[in-house]
């Protein structure tokens, strides 16, 4: 008789413990659900446009300046004619924009979404990494800049690793918001 009281207060013991920890694990599974979908989906439109400019750029550079010897030749003409190329210029500093951006994201959802799927994305973002020189007073004087940032993004090695990696980041994103 005893040992069936005894047993009956382990047994809801038991259950009680267990149904807590399961019904907290199910609440910290939702919220974390919650932080990581917006996350994921802000990461993923954030790509996209950085993938959409990037292939924008390239195929604006290959139509206008395409012709020419050499890269300095266009730059000069992008420098020269900057009312002309007012657009171009402003998609180029919102690639930059966007890319600070896309960092800063990845950093906050480090502990919401899968390591390996944020390391691509980083990936992604180290091959559009290039170092230039300026005179220090924001390019009136020297800057190699655009030079280094289009010859970066037309990179037909660069363009090759983007594309494979975006299509990588892109699938992964997809199966994230399938579950």
């Amino acid at each position: 008789m005893i040992v069936k009281i005894i047993l009956s207060i382990l047994g809801i013991i038991i259950s009680s413990t267990a149904g807590y920890i399961f019904g907290r694990r199910k609440k910290i599974d939702e919220i974390r659900l919650n932080i990581a979908f917006p996350k994921a989906e802000e990461i993923s439109i954030i790509i996209q446009e950085i993938f959409d400019d990037e292939e924008s750029l390239t195929k604006w550079w290959h139509n206008n300046f395409g012709h020419l010897k050499n890269i300095d030749e266009g730059i000069e003409y992008f420098e020269k004619h900057n009312n002309l190329y007012e657009n171009e210029h402003q998609v180029v500093q919102n690639l930059l924009n966007k890319s600070g951006l896309l960092c800063k994201n990845v950093r906050s959802a480090r502990i919401y979404l899968n390591e390996k799927d944020l390391d691509r994305i980083e990936e992604y973002l180290s091959i559009g990494h290039f170092t230039y020189s300026s005179d220090g007073l924001g390019g009136i004087l020297f800057s190699t800049f655009l030079k280094e940032f289009f010859s970066n993004l037309l990179d037909e090695e660069n363009s090759k690793k983007r594309i494979a990696l975006f299509a990588e980041i892109k699938k992964r994103l997809n199966k994230m918001h399938n579950i």
